[in-house]
């Protein structure tokens, strides 16, 4: 699960574990200022819930929600429209004159097999391409429920708790459509690869999200993927950096802010902690204490 893999997780990261060790959680505070981080994973099962009480409780404390975009709006028809609109190839070319001819004879069969034809394909830039067959992948195996962000935007709605976001709608979309330029073939390749044991690693990275289980996450979910450092800068370390301003703020008003991001953004000696940790903030591992004592 190498380039791909590691940022497909990002943009969407099977058996939940009984009683976890610590739930990814974290409490950040500089003097009287205090807010909470949780690592998320996009997509869910419904098994996976009820979630660590950790996450819970955290969400009690916090008068207002981070997510990393607006989650109402990336479920709109017009974050959807916009979407396509970038992610189609505008000067004529299609995917086909990106794609060396090996590749797009392994691309060909592999959608054969699922009953996707090339043709509906072609219009797509590689990074929706790749998107597109990884929740394909997810869906034919039954994943395809409410992820933690999901899960507690609706539940503040319905608690009329404030929301925010790290990142706007159009640097999401932005994101999403530049991903694999310059490197179309790698990542398509690498793509169909991985997707015959995406199940395995998805349920690998998921049960060590659930446990707390930072060093399974980095091993897993930063090893390979440092490998290719301009996806690694671009997916990981700028975006962090791009937040971290953004943090820091909410740690100089009294309101308790819960922020929740995908949860390779909190592990690493380049992650949302470490950055913070660096700038003199204090860093703890949250725990329920009615629940661990």
């Amino acid at each position: 699960m190498k380039y791909f893999g590691r940022i497909i997780v990002l943009l969407l990261v099977l058996m939940p574990s009984g009683a976890s060790a610590e739930a990814p959680i974290w409490k950040v505070s500089k003097g009287d200022f205090e807010l909470y981080i949780g690592g998320t994973i996009h997509i869910l099962q419904e098994q996976d819930y009820p979630l660590p009480v950790e996450f819970e409780r955290a969400y009690d404390a916090a008068e207002k929600l981070i997510f990393e975009v607006d989650i109402a709006q990336a479920a709109s028809t017009e974050f959807q429209q916009r979407l396509l609109e970038k992610a189609l190839y505008r000067d004529g070319s299609t995917l086909l004159s990106h794609l060396q001819p090996a590749t797009l004879r392994k691309l060909q069969v592999f959608l054969a097999k699922r009953g996707l034809p090339l043709e509906s394909m072609v219009a797509f830039k590689v990074g929706l391409l790749v998107t597109i067959l990884t929740v394909n992948e997810l869906s034919r195996h039954g994943i395809q429920g409410t992820g933690v962000d999901q899960f507690f935007n609706s539940r503040a709605l319905k608690d009329q708790k404030q929301t925010a976001a790290l990142e706007t709608i159009e640097q999401q979309i932005d994101f999403l459509t530049s991903l694999g330029e310059g490197k179309e073939d790698e990542l398509v390749l690498q793509t169909i690869d991985e997707l015959e044991n995406l199940v395995e690693e998805f349920s690998t990275l998921k049960s060590a999200w659930r446990r707390g289980d930072t060093q399974t996450l980095e091993d897993i979910g930063l090893k390979d993927f440092r490998a290719f450092p301009e996806a690694y800068q671009a997916v990981l370390v700028n975006r962090n950096r791009a937040w971290l301003p953004e943090i820091e703020r909410m740690l100089e008003d009294e309101q308790i802010e819960y922020v929740l991001v995908g949860v390779l953004h909190l592990v690493g000696d380049d992650s949302v902690l470490a950055m913070l940790v660096a700038r003199g903030y204090e860093v703890e591992r949250f725990q329920d204490r009615a629940h661990h004592n």
